[in-house]
């Protein structure tokens, strides 16, 4: 056979080989293009996480040296022991203008506020060693400083320090950042230095501050990482998103937190460009396939040139390099999540008492406001009813001066004092309120009677969304509970006893958490009785337990509704037993049952989906959560229409019930291509 034709033939089969190996290199590099890609991105990003890490750290640091330096002067110390309040708030606020505090607080011995810098700082009652995590630890003597959520504050960095005066602790300062939006964007500033974003958030507010700066963003950024996602409630790390057309890849830093939980954790959104990292990849099985081709069709030959198979191989190497390119673009994207308006209303309002517990002082009127969380969905109406014992408290006025409510449109503001009743009706022109939270009244209540008291939002309150429509879009409504006290001293603790409990801080909410710790103040020579049952009232506590100390814990409780029981006694004299309402519920509601009016449908088709679940005992939220395939939980609520594009999608349900316990239902809708 003559030459030239064998090398023609040989060219031929090396062609042929190159162009197989080409579709090979492209299939088998598709199939893995973004499992690599992604896990190069967890990798890269893995790498960078220390500088977000290093700024929690160094923020805490520094309210810990500086709280530690206010508490240090004894004469902080001889002013706590004198009690000179007006003194103590002077040097409280000289100091907070020295180190740019949001709040300091400082107590006496027993954890009781004598003055603090807060804008509440006219309400008294405020018992830090009793209710707060970091409180009890520095009841102790131990300085401490940690993120954790506050009494009034979803979420804050807060330090606090013994103050000591001859060894004897006489009392204790607390201090330190609210985290919010400003404290967003100076951590980003001080700390971050390659265009990251920050989303920060509460396990029982959601996103509480950001550095996203857009109205409209923040709005979806609420809606998008709520606290029925996964961002949430598993930690979820790891995802690519978009954010306002920009492509981030989210690092999620959950705090840690007393008793087991979290009080929240933030998100660093780092920038990730699709396109870099997908030529970076397609370059490398570029390479590789290039080199593997040259080296087979090289090897045991003599020395020969091979212009036009060179040619051949770099032709195909740079196919090979766009096709995955291509591929692996689209893919990043398809994986990634799209910060975007949803076609269907977010359901995800909650109003709440400000402060949502707290001890009231019957000899001065007391101030609580009204706040609402939009969630993520512009607002423009609300129609407040409360209900209380009018035999414990009187709401003496409605004060709307912070309303996000227009003056001109209050329709309706009622008080009944025979009946414990208050009505509020207000509204606001479009765009509405779209405000991560707002006030919506404060009332101002006259304690009446000491004992226990609960506001309670009854079946007519609504928040209704700026949708032309009149949406009704409230998810939860927590009432609020009280304590009513003759005064806020360490010395009632002698008669009767006022119980505090910080895993079930609220009396007149669900929890689902089982083991729970209650804490009281304890005087000098005297010891507790303590009982927990289901009996709501009890004159004596036989069978009782007793302790000379100021707590006790309990593990292991099965749902319901228990009655914490408490009698000081001294000298054989008994005093009046306190009662403290808990509620437990740790069972999840029923698995979400999920109707579709059609599970086969043509694409453009509208599919009517509803949802039913079922919970006994706290009840369910007034919303659902809705998982489009691997997408994000948006709240909404039963019933949904929505449009699918082709193929087949994985519609997820959530159901939630009033203590935070939650189930998942899912179906699978089929969607053809139109004829």
């Amino acid at each position: 056979m003559p030459a030239r034709v064998i090398k023609f033939i040989r060219r031929e089969k090396f062609i042929l080989i190159v162009m197989v190996a080409t579709v090979a290199a492209f299939s088998v590099a598709s199939l893995f293009s973004y499992q690599v890609t992604h896990w190069f991105e967890v990798k890269f990003f893995d790498s960078k996480v220390g500088q977000a890490q290093h700024g929690l750290d160094a923020d805490s640091q520094y309210v810990f040296q500086n709280i530690g330096e206010v508490a240090t002067p004894s004469s902080f110390a001889k002013l706590i022991e004198a009690r000179d309040v007006p003194q103590l708030a002077s040097a409280l606020q000289d100091e907070q203008a020295i180190h740019h505090f949001d709040a300091l607080s400082v107590t006496d011995d027993a954890g009781v506020v004598l003055a603090q810098t807060q804008a509440s700082s006219s309400r008294i009652g405020d018992y830090i060693f009793q209710t707060t995590a970091y409180g009890q630890k520095v009841a102790e003597g131990i300085a401490v400083v940690s993120i954790e959520r506050g009494n009034d504050t979803p979420l804050l960095v807060v330090a606090g320090y013994p103050v000591t005066d001859h060894g004897q602790m006489v009392g204790a300062v607390f201090g330190g950042y609210s985290i919010d939006d400003a404290y967003a964007r100076n951590f980003r500033d001080k700390y971050l230095t390659g265009g990251e974003n920050l989303i920060f958030y509460s396990n029982q507010d959601g996103v509480v501050g950001t550095t996203f700066e857009d109205p409209d963003t923040k709005l979806l950024l609420a809606a998008y990482f709520n606290i029925g996602s996964d961002w949430i409630l598993k930690g979820q790390s790891d995802r690519e998103v978009i954010v306002e057309g920009r492509a981030y890849f989210v690092k999620n830093f959950v705090f840690p937190g007393p008793y087991g939980g979290s009080p929240g954790g933030v998100l660093v959104l780092y920038p990730a460009g699709y396109t870099a990292e997908a030529a970076i990849f397609s370059s490398i099985v570029a390479l590789i396939f290039a080199l593997i081709m040259f080296y087979l069709h090289t090897r045991g030959a003599t020395k020969r040139r091979y212009e036009t198979e060179v040619t051949i191989l770099i032709i195909c190497s740079l196919v090979v390099f766009f096709a995955i390119f291509f591929t692996d673009s689209s893919l990043l994207y398809s994986h990634s999540i799209l910060v975007q308006k949803p076609s269907y209303t977010i359901y995800n309002s909650t109003l709440a008492f400000d402060p949502s517990f707290a001890v009231l002082s019957r000899s001065s009127e007391q101030r609580v406001g009204v706040e609402v969380s939009t969630g993520g969905e512009a607002i423009n109406a609300a129609q407040i009813d409360v209900t209380y014992d009018p035999a414990r408290v009187w709401v003496a006025d409605i004060i709307t001066a912070n309303s996000f409510c227009a003056p001109a449109i209050f329709l309706e503001k009622s008080i009944d004092n025979k009946r414990g009743e208050v009505q509020v009706t207000c509204g606001l022109p479009t765009p509405g309120f779209s405000g991560e939270s707002g006030d919506v009244v404060t009332l101002a209540l006259r304690p009446i009677q000491e004992g226990d008291v609960t506001l309670h939002f009854s079946t007519g309150t609504q928040i209704l969304a700026n949708d032309g429509l009149g949406t009704d879009v409230l998810r939860l409504a927590t009432d609020g509970s009280y304590r009513i006290i003759y005064e806020a001293t360490a010395e009632n603790s002698t008669s009767s006893v006022i119980v505090f409990s910080p895993t079930y801080p609220n009396s007149a909410r669900w929890y689902d958490e089982p083991d729970g710790l209650f804490t009281w103040i304890a005087s000098p020579g005297y010891r507790y009785l303590y009982l927990l049952n289901k009996i709501p009232a009890m004159a004596t506590l036989a069978g009782a337990s007793t302790t000379p100390a100021d707590s006790v814990s309990f593990s292991g409780l099965t749902d319901g509704v228990y009655y914490f029981h408490i009698q000081p006694i001294k000298g054989g004299i008994s005093g009046a037993v306190s009662d403290y309402k808990v509620m437990i519920d740790t069972t999840p509601p029923s698995q979400p049952i999920i109707k579709a009016s059609e599970t086969t449908v043509s694409e453009g088709q509208i599919i009517r989906l509803t949802f039913e679940s079922n919970d006994e005992l706290s009840g369910l939220q007034g919303n659902y959560y809705v998982q489009f395939d691997d997408g994000v939980f948006l709240p909404t609520a039963s019933p949904l229409s929505v449009s699918l594009p082709r193929g087949t999608h994985v519609i997820t349900v959530r159901a939630f019930d009033h203590a935070g316990n939650f189930a998942d239902g899912s179906i699978t809708i089929t969607v053809t291509k139109s004829r």
